[in-house]
């Protein structure tokens, strides 16, 4: 278990599923999948630097609902995150970073760490290096920590998926289409190497 007061208490999983340690605890599996408590958690981490306006998390989870239903329906799930994470901490967090001028929620980085961050810090680390063991004890790292392809929420109204996913499950290269005079070929689609592998 981590430290009181020392660096963030929780910890999320979004590579190979949905998992939450809480000072070192594991969630217990369903503690948020009611009142979209999970998707919006999901949605938050996976937006740029964790931060989403109100009217996004509505427009994102509950589509067609109206505004003002839509922020009572944030506030339940941002409470029931709150409550679940508060109860198993062994010290006063919040999870949350909330800004009534810009209308925002963020996810308090000083509490939540998100193993997709981590990923990606080591990823870029490993480019940028120049360092042959230090490349090579990064891409060690990355490849046990990469458990599976990202876990999104299972609705994308506003495209978070397309946006942040790519970097994680690169999509597999289409060879543009030739034609000749009498048989047109077909795009082949070949395999595109795990991005652990490039490393």
């Amino acid at each position: 278990a981590e430290e009181q007061g020392l660096g963030p208490t929780v910890m999320v999983s979004l590579l190979g599923g949905f998992s939450v340690r809480v000072g070192g605890r594991e969630m217990g599996e369903g503690r948020l999948d009611h009142r979209k408590a999970k998707s919006m958690f999901e949605y938050l981490l996976l937006c740029r630097r964790h931060t989403a306006r109100r009217f996004q998390i509505v427009e994102q989870l509950w589509p067609g609902v109206d505004y003002s239903s839509g922020l009572g329906r944030v506030y339940q799930s941002t409470a029931t995150i709150r409550a679940v994470i508060s109860e198993m901490s062994d010290r006063k967090v919040d999870p949350f970073i909330t800004s009534k001028a810009a209308r925002s929620i963020s996810v308090n980085s000083a509490v939540v760490r998100c193993d997709v961050d981590d990923f990606r810090g080591m990823a870029k680390a490993a480019l940028a290096s120049k360092d042959e063991e230090l490349t090579v004890e990064l891409a060690r790292r990355i490849d046990e920590l990469y458990a599976g392809d990202l876990h999104v929420p299972p609705t994308d109204s506003s495209g978070c998926d397309n946006i942040f996913a790519p970097p994680l499950r690169p999509p597999p290269h289409t060879q543009p289409p030739t034609h000749t005079r009498d048989h047109p070929t077909h795009p082949t689609t070949h395999q595109q190497t795990p991005p652990l592998a490039r490393l």
